[in-house]
C-alpha cells in the first residue's frame, strides 16, 4: 500500500505490476545498466537442494573476468540507446533535415545520466488513501508516510528520528504517548523505509475502532509539531548519550547481517559518512530536517479499515487533505 501511496504521489513508477512491465521505456532500461555497471559488488542469492559448498564452486567461476564481458556487452548496449537509428518523412531536402538533427546527435553522443530525480522537495499536499473492502475490521490499521529526500543521500538524521519515535517498540516517544499516556494504540512505532530512490520515515498504528478517531486526530498534530515537542528533544538527547545507539552506524558495532546490508549499500549509493555517529548531529540539523520535511503537504496518510468512518474522521478533522479511496485489487495490477 505504501508503495502505491507513493507511486500516486511522487510520480514513481508502481514496481512488481503489470502496467509496470508495459510501460517500460528505454530510459527505464538505461538506468538499470549505469547502476549496475556503478556497482562494486554483486551478490547472487541461490535456490537449490545442493549442498552449500557444492553451489560456491558454481558460483566462484563469476570472477571480474566474467564482470568485465558484462561490462563489454551492456557497454555496446547502452551504446545503441544513445545513438539509436530513426526515420523522418518530410518534404524537405535530406541534406536539411542531417543539418537540423546533427546537433541533436552530437549531444547524444555526450550522453551523461543522473540517477537522482528531481523530486526531493515535490510536495503534492497533504493526501490520505482510504481502502475499501475492510468494513468488517474491529481496527483501522493506520500509516503515516513522510518522504524525506532519496537513497544516497546522508541518512544520519531520518535514521536518529526515527529511532527517537519509536524504531525499537518501547523505548520510544511513540509507544510512550500515544500508549502508555493516551492508551489509544497497542501496537505503534516508526520505521526507515525506502522505495524505488526515494527514502521515507513510516509510522504505523492500528488503533480499536472506538479509538481511531483520537489516535488519528492527534497523530497528524503530534507530527507537526516535534520541533517544538520537549518530549523528543528528550529523546535525541538520550540517543546521543546512549554510546551503543550513538555509534550504530560505525561498522565495526554491527552485527554481521547489518554489517553485511551495510556493506552492499555503501557499494550502490556511496552515501556520506560521519565518523562521530549521532554524536556529530546537531539540534539546529535536526530542527532544520523536521521544518522541512514534517510539514502537512508532505504528509502521505494511508487507512485500512471501515471506509465511511475513516472519511467521516478526515472531512471533520482535516477537510483540506485530498482523499482518495481506492480498491485493493488495484495494487496488484
Amino acid at each position: 500500500m505504501r508503495n502505491f501511496a507513493l507511486a500516486k504521489t511522487r510520480d514513481i513508477k508502481k514496481l512488481r505490476s503489470l502496467k509496470t512491465l508495459k510501460n517500460l521505456s528505454v530510459k527505464d532500461i538505461r538506468r538499470y545498466y549505469v547502476r549496475l555497471l556503478k556497482t562494486e559488488v554483486v551478490f547472487f542469492k541461490a535456490l537449490s537442494d545442493r549442498d552449500s559448498t557444492e553451489i560456491a564452486k558454481l558460483l566462484r567461476p563469476i570472477t571480474d573476468e566474467s564482470k568485465d564481458r558484462l561490462r563489454r556487452q551492456t557497454d555496446g548496449f547502452v551504446d545503441s540507446l544513445r545513438s539509436p537509428p530513426f526515420k523522418i518523412l518530410s518534404d524537405r531536402d535530406s541534406t536539411e533535415i542531417a543539418k537540423l538533427f546533427r546537433p541533436i546527435r552530437r549531444q547524444a553522443d555526450g550522453f551523461v545520466h543522473s540517477l537522482a530525480q528531481p523530486i526531493t522537495d515535490h510536495y503534492s499536499g497533504p493526501s490520505a488513501f482510504v481502502f475499501e473492502n475492510y468494513s468488517r475490521l474491529k481496527s483501522v490499521f493506520c500509516r503515516w508516510l513522510i518522504p524525506c529526500g532519496m537513497i544516497g543521500e546522508e541518512d544520519y538524521l531520518p535514521s536518529m528520528i526515527s529511532r527517537a519515535l519509536g524504531r525499537y517498540g518501547a523505548r520510544g516517544l511513540l509507544y510512550k504517548y500515544f500508549r502508555k499516556e493516551l492508551g489509544l494504540v497497542y501496537s505503534i512505532g516508526c520505521s526507515y523505509e525506502s522505495s524505488g530512490d526515494v527514502r521515507f520515515l513510516e509510522i504505523y498504528a492500528d488503533p480499536r475502532l472506538q479509538n481511531s478517531e483520537e489516535l488519528i486526530a492527534k497523530m497528524s498534530d503530534f507530527i507537526r509539531g516535534l520541533s517544538d515537542d520537549p518530549r523528543f528533544w528528550e529523546e535525541i538527547k538520550e540517543l546521543r548519550e546512549n554510546r551503543n545507539v550513538a555509534y550504530a552506524h560505525v561498522h565495526e558495532r554491527l552485527t554481521p547481517q547489518r554489517r553485511l546490508y551495510s556493506d552492499v549499500y555503501r557499494a550502490i549509493y556511496n552515501p556520506p559518512i560521519r565518523k562521530g555517529g549521532y554524536k556529530s548531529v546537531t539540534d539546529a540539523e535536526v530542527r532544520d530536517y523536521l521544518e522541512k520535511f514534517f510539514v502537512p503537504e508532505n504528509m502521505i496518510m494511508i487507512f485500512l479499515g471501515p471506509k465511511d468512518h475513516i472519511i467521516d474522521i478526515l472531512n471533520r478533522h482535516y477537510p483540506e487533505v485530498d482523499i482518495r479511496v481506492h480498491n485493493t485489487k488495484e495494487l496488484i495490477e
